[in-house]
């Protein structure tokens, strides 16, 4: 018996009934047997006849024809494991990298992303409530968050100009077109994520008041937003990621003045 990977097995047989009643010739009847079964020996043949009186004398001449049918399903026989949790959510973030890095961000769609995962969109749905909060969280799982990872080289100019450099860089790295697409649906992104840029900031300028460089006194919040605003309005301006040269303008003549300004009131 051939293996087949589906499940579905059709059998038929026929069966040529001879009856025999006193030496008389007898007549004939046929009968048709069908199997539907999940397995070869699931279920029974199932089948109808005519029933001779008691006193018969029943001869069975058994045409028997097998007729083995393996009818392709979507089912593998070997069972599927089903991804969950923290794998899952890998798998659907590498299904939307590999979309974004093919089709760019307009084209991105969450119904792309769980047809290549096998998956549907109320599950996605589950773990990203929108088509923006999707992108910054694959973003984020190649590229990395900087919160916790500010740079330290000694000096807060070096620092304020290496975290310039460094989101400059994830610009470049994540496509010019994600980037200023992911930009344009900020009011779909969660809140938390547009505290990154200050953030960071906050923690350079706090390494600089441990060592002695700045004053106490709080820097404003449109101060630590300002770098952000600035890349971006550079980003969409030139379609490309901030030159070294616009980075120094925004550390040396805009951000670097107003936090020693500020800090020191």
């Amino acid at each position: 018996m051939p293996t087949c990977r589906s499940a579905l097995i059709v059998w038929s047989a026929t069966f040529t009934t001879v009856v025999s009643t006193n030496g008389a010739t007898p007549p004939t009847t046929t009968t048709s047997a069908n199997r539907i079964s999940g397995h070869p020996n699931g279920s029974s043949f199932v089948f109808s006849a005519i029933i001779p009186p008691r006193d018969t004398c029943i001869l069975w001449q058994i045409r028997y024809t097998c007729i083995l049918t393996c009818v392709e399903t979507q089912h593998d026989a070997r069972p599927v494991r089903r991804r969950r949790g923290p794998e899952l959510d890998d798998t659907l973030l590498e299904a939307a990298w590999e979309q974004l890095q093919r089709d760019g961000y307009a084209a991105f769609t969450i119904d792309a992303v769980a047809r290549a995962v096998g998956t549907s969109r109320a599950v996605i749905y589950r773990r990203w409530p929108n088509r923006a909060a999707l992108v910054l969280a694959t973003v984020r799982a190649h590229t990395g968050t900087v919160i916790g990872h500010v740079p330290d080289t000694g000096r807060l100019e070096g620092d304020v100009r290496a975290l310039l450099q460094g989101f400059a860089e994830r610009i470049q790295q994540i496509g010019i077109d994600v980037a200023i697409g992911l930009f344009s649906e900020l009011e779909e992104i969660p809140e938390e994520a547009t505290d990154v840029v200050p953030a960071a900031f906050q923690q350079v300028i706090d390494q600089a008041r441990s060592r002695g460089e700045v004053g106490d006194a709080p820097i404003p919040d449109a101060v630590l937003a300002m770098p952000g605003m600035l890349i971006r309005y550079s980003m969409i301006a030139e379609r490309s990621a901030p030159s070294d040269q616009a980075l120094d303008h925004i550390a040396h003549q805009l951000f670097l003045p107003l936090v020693h300004y500020h800090a020191s009131l």
